[in-house]
């Protein structure tokens, strides 16, 4: 009986997590829509990414396109990310592709191998951890798995940047998150892969007394996250 609560538990977790990123990503689209600049003053911290970009970082120095694949859990506004990537990088070409995840990371690694050897892209933006957290996948594989793909990606001659999962508050199993972002934080440090900390930029954002926002408002934060921390590492 405790397995069974156990799983059904999960299956609401994970319907109301799919209810919410599916809400935050209608509200970036309209954020791109209206032209607005987001401005959600995120602290230096969130700012900083721990490893390099180079690839990236010499296509920008030479005025190159830049091709930068997306992999997220859930649909990402492309022309979003391009209008805040070039607001900060006026002059450069930004090409975004955005593809949903599959499944777990076993799943995501497997596309990744297909979807950049079809695409040849010089930045993949991996938002990982979601869905083997609802799953309750094995924490030791998923860090396995994760750190077998950050290192073929590098091999491809792709950047690399890892974002973990999100602070989505109300959830009751939102705690089942923190062992999945524990290995995400490991592989980025031991494979020197830059990581973006939604998890903590998007709990900072609720937990923030005088202008905490309901989470539906966090997703064009995310996305202004996003593009503030590529364009710091490479300037």
């Amino acid at each position: 009986m405790a397995s069974i609560a156990t799983n059904l538990a999960c299956r609401v977790a994970a319907v109301a997590l799919t209810a919410a990123l599916a809400v935050t990503g209608g509200a970036t689209a309209q954020l791109a829509a209206s032209g607005a600049v987001v401005a959600c003053g995120a602290p230096d911290p969130y700012l900083r990414l721990s490893g390099d970009l180079d690839h990236t970082e010499n296509l920008v120095a030479h005025r190159q396109p830049v091709r930068i694949l997306v992999l997220a859990s859930s649909d990402v506004p492309e022309a979003s990310l391009q209008v805040a990537l070039k607001r900060r990088m006026p002059g450069i070409r930004f090409e975004v592709d955005s593809v949903l995840s599959a499944g777990l990371v076993e799943d995501d690694a497997r596309s990744l191998r297909t979807i950049t050897a079809q695409t040849d892209p010089d930045l993949v933006v991996w938002q990982v951890g979601v869905r083997d957290a609802l799953a309750a996948s094995d924490v030791e594989e998923f860090g396995d798995t994760l750190d077998r793909a950050s290192e073929w990606v590098e091999d491809a001659g792709s950047d690399l940047l890892l974002i973990d999962p999100p602070f989505v508050p109300k959830v009751r199993h939102e705690s089942i998150y923190g062992p999945y972002i524990a290995e995400i934080e490991a592989t980025a440090k031991a494979e020197r892969v830059p990581l973006i900390r939604r998890y903590a930029f998007t709990r900072f954002l609720s937990e923030r007394p005088s202008r905490g926002a309901p989470y539906v408002d966090q997703a064009p934060c995310t996305l202004d996250l996003m593009a503030e921390a590529i364009s710091r590492s490479i300037r």
